[in-house]
Parts: C-alpha cells; sequence; structure tokens
C-alpha cells in the first residue's frame, strides 16, 4: 500500500444511460480504474443534471463519481482510457488524500 495516493474521478456521462445501462457503465469504468492498478474503495450517483452548458449536443448529462487508491504513475493510464470511452463526455481527476485515510482506518 506503499506509495499509493488518494484520488477521485468526476465523470459527466451520455444521458442516454437508463438504469440498467447505468449499471453496466459504472462496471465498465470500475473495470478501466482497476485495470490500470487502481482500487476503487466508492461509487457515488448523482444522477442526471442539467448542464451549465451544451456539451457534444447535450444539454443534460449523469454524472458519476469514483473515489480510488492507485500510484501516482498510474493516473495517466486512468486518464487515457477514460478519454476513450464511449458514453464519457467529460472526466477529471482530483487528488483527494481522504480516500488513502479511509483505507487507513478501515
Amino acid at each position: 500500500m506503499n506509495n499509493m495516493n488518494g484520488y477521485e474521478i468526476m465523470y459527466v456521462l451520455d444521458p442516454k444511460y437508463d438504469e440498467e445501462g447505468l449499471e453496466e457503465k459504472k462496471e465498465r469504468l470500475k473495470t478501466v480504474i482497476e485495470n490500470q492498478g487502481g482500487d476503487v474503495q466508492a461509487v457515488d450517483e448523482w444522477g442526471k443534471k442539467k448542464l451549465a452548458y451544451a456539451i457534444n449536443g447535450f444539454n443534460e448529462a449523469v454524472y458519476l463519481r469514483f473515489e480510488f487508491t492507485c500510484a501516482p504513475q498510474d493516473v495517466d493510464q486512468i486518464s487515457e482510457r477514460s478519454d476513450v470511452e464511449e458514453g464519457v463526455l467529460r472526466y477529471q481527476v482530483f487528488n483527494n488524500e481522504e480516500v488513502l485515510e479511509k483505507t487507513k482506518t478501515t
């Protein structure tokens, strides 16, 4: 567990995902993180929200937030894989050391 950092990634997804499709997409995105050496700690579904401006012609999008730990050198690979994942309109990775602290206490 040494040399691991805590992160979160926010995905803004195509609003077409219904409940079943969203579950599949969550599993797919979890696999993207895990295949690059990440360990997913939590997944929060924020649901469909109105966007401040249109993205790819969409005025709404589904938001998902993943908390995970991984080695710093693996973050670039997670970003690259997220960038080409179908249905992902935008994403952003953030440092979140609270995630790492949670793993130390459990």
